[in-house]
């Protein structure tokens, strides 16, 4: 994972994950959801850049993530 400073084009920060990332989903404000190629489903706080959580969610790969604010 590479998180960019989009202001000024650079990168701030970069983390090795636990799989190949294959679907993303966030929720629009700090928390970004990765779904993996071997299944895990990991959840983080982009604005202090800490993983929160990881689940195994699936046998197979994650190939998409639908986030329900209600």
């Amino acid at each position: 994972m590479n998180v960019t400073d989009l202001t000024v084009l650079n990168s701030v920060y970069q983390k090795q994950v636990s799989s190949t990332v294959t679907s993303l989903c966030c929720d629009g404000a700090s928390v970004l959801w990765f779904g993996g190629s071997a299944g895990t489903l990991l959840q983080w706080n982009m604005t202090t850049v800490v993983q929160l959580s990881e689940q195994k969610a699936h046998d197979d790969l994650i190939r998409s993530i639908q986030f329900d604010s209600s």
